[in-house]
């Protein structure tokens, strides 16, 4: 009976740490001020304000040379941002923000890649969308829940689309559109 009563507690202990873990990683997540189904173009996750700073969550389980369009892809890879990098924030009622790129924390953290800056705390919570220029412009639309991102070249342009369904946690399967803008036109002689 001994053996069965430390059986018994053993497995309640067990089922007991599991569940405040569990909760652990919920909680934390609740304290976002944005997040998704990071099964997206970036594998955007979401975005929290800790320490006078914004850090923006990717899964790096959606980052991939693969996937097209691929920017994050080489930034994971480089460990940092390249010269041309650019990111800018938008913010309800105002401009934008954009932070100097020789200030943007890079780090990877198991499966998160995390984008880190300072910003304003107000401004932080009244975030409606990002643009990232990383070889593609990508733009993200947090009120409409919209990714897009273009990569331009000589006379077109590859545009591809995601949408969230906030309801579903679902990301639609990504549109895209090639685009030529030709420089000269026929012209008939006159």
């Amino acid at each position: 009976m001994n053996k069965l009563r430390r059986l018994l507690v053993c497995v309640l202990l067990a089922a007991l740490s599991l569940t405040l873990f569990a909760g652990c990683s919920k909680a934390s997540k609740k304290s976002w001020l944005y997040s998704c189904d990071p099964d997206n173009m970036l594998g955007l996750e979401g975005y929290y304000y800790k320490d006078d700073q914004l850090h923006i969550v990717f899964n790096t389980d959606y980052i991939s040379k693969k996937n097209r369009p691929e920017g994050l892809y080489y930034v994971k890879k480089e460990g940092e941002f390249g010269p041309y990098n650019k990111i800018r924030v938008y913010i309800e009622d105002e401009d934008s923000y954009e932070p100097r790129m020789k200030k943007v924390d890079l780090e990877e953290k198991g499966e998160q890649l995390i984008v880190s800056f300072k910003m304003d705390k107000d401004d932080a919570k009244n975030i409606t969308g990002f643009s990232f220029h990383l070889g593609f412009d990508y733009s993200i639309d947090i009120d409409e829940g919209e990714i897009e991102a273009v990569q331009w070249g000589g006379e077109c342009a590859d545009y591809y689309r995601q949408h969230y369904n906030a309801k579903k946690d679902k990301w639609s399967e990504v549109e895209n559109e090639f685009v030529t803008y030709p420089m000269t036109e026929n012209v008939e002689d006159y």
